[in-house]
């Protein structure tokens, strides 16, 4: 148990049990002292006392966007309600825009449920893990630099990009035939792939798309799905590539055109064991090393004891009993 300070003032309760319930909490971590954000603006207002290298930590709920400055770890609950835990997802219901000038440090986000996210600068070497992402923009002349992305689903990247994409869903990815800007798809599923994406390998992976690929990329023991598929490889060399038009036959839920965040993208029992990875795994999102799963170390408040009065600077005393679930 650690004493933290909370900085907003005037908050409401009516009893502890609904607080560890409703209550939209960031924790902000610096240096082994922990203080406390309440409110839809937490984010916002944790950002604004952090320092590069520190960590919020976010209870369940839906908190507005708003810009990230630090490169701190931002932690969520997940992108899934556990109700039997009691744990509710951690979601903003509107743009993040990252905005860092730090380059000693990394920005790392995870499990979060995120809208729209703009880059409004080189961001280097970003690490997002176990996040829904509804699209990735530039603001102004924003790119990423060396991002990596692990069990992530991202439905559109609209953004100078160079990254590794590890047991992912990736839809659209869209580079701009900049050699500088290449991507890395390790054990993903990856939808609609641009003309223009160049420089790129892709490995273990299931690809949805149509339209013969680039001949400057490097296809590894990938398996192409659906209908129109039929050229894909034919600017790639052999590489142990193979084709299913029948994407039912791959897929359990997923039918090449019903994508929903709740799509598990899971292979068919004859997918799973037909098309292997060189370590013995199935191709796509779970195999490899990193098998996908949206499940994390999550906040849950089981106690929280109020000091009657606050300090004579404004801030009030209270001592949290957290417990990490998954």
């Amino acid at each position: 148990m650690k004493k933290i300070i909370i900085v907003l003032a005037v908050f409401i309760f009516s009893a502890l049990a609904s607080f560890a319930q409703t209550t939209l909490l960031a924790t902000l971590e610096h240096e082994g002292e922990i203080t406390a954000f309440y409110g839809v603006d937490a984010i916002k207002l944790a950002n604004e006392a952090a320092v590069d290298g520190d960590v919020i930590t976010l209870s369940g709920g839906i908190y507005n966007g708003t810009t990230i400055t630090k490169a701190v770890t931002l932690r969520g609950t997940g992108v899934y309600a556990n109700d039997d835990a009691m744990i509710y997802h951690s979601k903003l219901s509107s743009s993040l825009y990252i905005n860092i000038a730090d380059s000693e440090h990394q920005l790392k986000i995870e499990g979060i449920y995120l809208a729209s996210v703009y880059i409004t600068r080189t961001l280097n070497k970003p690490i997002f893990n176990k996040c829904i992402i509804s699209g990735i923009y530039n603001n102004s002349s924003g790119w990423i630099s060396k991002g990596t992305f692990i069990n992530c689903y991202i439905n559109s990247i609209s953004i100078g990009l160079s990254g590794t994409f590890i047991n992912s869903y990736v839809n659209n990815p869209n580079n701009t035939g900049n050699t500088g800007h290449r991507y890395e798809f390790i054990n993903c599923v990856v939808k609609s792939i641009s003309t223009g994406t160049q420089y790129s390998s892709f490995n273990n992976s299931i690809l949805l798309t149509s339209g013969a690929l680039n001949g400057t990329n490097v296809v590894y023991n990938c398996l192409a799905a659906g209908t129109g598929v039929s050229n894909i490889f034919d600017n790639i060399p052999g590489n142990g590539n193979a084709i299913e038009e029948d994407i039912t036959s791959v897929f359990e839920e997923y039918n090449g055109s019903n994508y929903s965040d709740k799509i598990s993208f899971k292979l068919t029992d004859y997918a799973a064991n037909h098309y292997i990875c060189p370590d013995g795994t199935q191709v796509g999102m779970y195999g490899g090393p990193f098998p996908h799963d949206f499940g994390m170390a999550a906040l849950k408040i089981v106690k929280c004891n109020v000091a009657n009065k606050s300090t004579v600077d404004g801030k009030l005393s209270v001592d949290i009993e957290v417990q990490g679930v998954r």
